[in-house]
């Protein structure tokens, strides 16, 4: 999987559109804006091969399908090819797993390489993290 040539200000916009966006578990969650960053990365969509998420139950029986989402992410990148690499050596714009208060969330390695992006359902817009946080991660070539 290659990004496209103009992936950088499209990612950047998806980041913009998204900072201070309520969560919403069908429109704005962990998995979404995971996939509008990828979107904009790549060119190929992760929630056209995904399952449709119409409410919080739905959303939570898909992950238990998947034995939660780490599963959600294996199945992605077995889907678009992803090499799984190292945390340390996750890249700007590489979707990773990162866990935050026990909790398993879907997030994308920022602009400066030096953070993590990811949204959560008790707060507003996205939250930082180091990337320390990061349990897994995949490359986009």
């Amino acid at each position: 999987m290659k990004k496209l040539q103009d992936w950088v200000s499209r990612f950047e916009k998806v980041v913009l559109d998204a900072e201070n966006k309520e969560f919403d578990w069908v429109e704005h969650n962990c998995f979404t804006f995971a996939s509008q960053c990828f979107e904009a990365i790549t060119g190929q969509s992760l929630v056209a091969e995904a399952p449709k998420i119409t409410s919080k139950r739905k959303a939570l029986s898909i992950m238990s399908k998947y034995d939660g989402i780490e599963g959600c992410l294996l199945a992605v990148a077995e889907i678009f090819g992803l090499a799984e690499v190292s945390p340390l050596f996750a890249k700007r714009g590489d979707p990773v797993l990162v866990e935050l208060d026990g909790e398993q969330l879907f997030a994308t390695v920022d602009l400066t390489g030096r953070g993590v992006l990811v949204i959560r359902d008790d707060g507003l817009g996205l939250i930082r993290l180091e990337l320390s946080e990061i349990k897994r991660a995949w490359s986009i070539t």
